[in-house]
């Protein structure tokens, strides 16, 4: 697992039951008596639109072509919320399920997307 990595998980919601959630690997650590550590962002196909798109979300679709999209390992249009992210460890990151990568293609994307998230106060 590696960042850029796309995987399914178990997210805590916040009526504090769980959803299987596309998402998307950001950062990898290892802390020392805890084991290895992920934060990803959460993903969801609701508001999957360009239009409805924020500067600090990534949206993947199949109109980014087939070399793109073949490669994420999603069924739908998924939008990866870089305001909304999770640190999975444990159970957690031992039941997620890697499913697809981000292919090159989206790499600017990406960067403009982490760029907004900073403005927002993501580090």
């Amino acid at each position: 697992m590696q960042p850029g990595d796309i995987l399914f998980a178990r997210i805590e919601q916040h009526d504090q039951t769980y959803k299987i959630r596309p998402c998307l690997v950001l950062r990898m650590s290892h802390t020392v008596g805890k084991g290895p550590t992920v934060t990803v962002a959460y993903g969801t196909s609701q508001r999957a639109t360009p239009e409805e798109t924020q500067p600090w979300q990534l949206l993947l679709r199949p109109e980014d072509g087939p070399s793109a999209w073949s490669v994420t390992g999603l069924d739908h249009a998924t939008v990866f919320c870089f305001d909304r992210r999770f640190v999975l460890s444990g159970y957690q990151l031992k039941k997620a399920k890697l499913v697809g990568s981000l292919h090159i293609s989206v790499a600017e994307r990406v960067e403009r997307v982490i760029a907004a998230a900073v403005k927002r106060g993501w580090h």
